[in-house]
């Protein structure tokens, strides 16, 4: 557990990977209609997600959990069939006590330093996830061929771990996909262990 600072990193690497470090696991429908509950016995959460998104590619999922630090696992990747957007939910050990809002602060700081991502908040605001202080934020960049991205994301520390779950892509389907996306990010509960 010796990263703290690199969260940034694990962080950047949502934006540029869409896999994730455990086995895959089926979502238990909800409801009908367009979402779905995701259940990870394993890790402890369920989330709301899109019914008709999915995992990426198994060679995708395996070169991602291998470019992240020890301390950090990308619990949830999926992505639209259709369209560059998509929606991970990353949970990091920490080495010491911090906020969300701290948490938060580092991931933003991160995306600052780097000038060519042209890095801009729209958006920060606390709110209680699952009983849980948590800050809600989003933030427009653009990627190596210049092209706008807007992610919007959740992120609070429980239990000495960090938990981000973001959705990321195209600003264009980020804002067409905006009322979805609000109803994924808000359902985020842990399950009593």
């Amino acid at each position: 557990m010796r990263y703290i600072v690199p969260c940034g990193l694990a962080m950047m690497a949502c934006l540029i990977l869409t896999g994730c470090a455990g086995p895959a696991k089926k979502p238990v429908e909800a409801q009908e209609g367009e979402l779905s509950e995701y259940v990870d016995e394993v890790n402890g959460f369920s989330i709301l997600i899109p019914s008709t998104w999915e995992e990426p590619p198994r060679e995708q999922l395996e070169a991602a959990a291998k470019k992240l630090p020890p301390n950090v696992k990308m619990l949830l990747s999926i992505r639209a069939p259709d369209r560059w957007i998509y929606m991970t939910v990353i949970a990091e050990k920490l080495e010491k006590a911090i906020t969300a809002n701290e948490y938060c602060d580092m991931i933003v700081s991160n995306f600052e330093k780097k000038p060519a991502r042209q890095a801009k908040v729209l958006g920060r605001e606390a709110l209680t996830v699952d009983g849980n202080p948590a800050v809600k934020y989003s933030l427009s960049t653009v990627n190596d061929k210049g092209k706008p991205i807007k992610r919007v994301a959740i992120v609070l520390v429980r239990d000495s771990t960090a938990w981000s779950v973001t959705v990321a892509g195209n600003a264009k389907f980020v804002d067409q996909s905006s009322d979805l996306i609000e109803k994924c990010l808000a359902s985020l509960i842990f399950k009593k262990q």
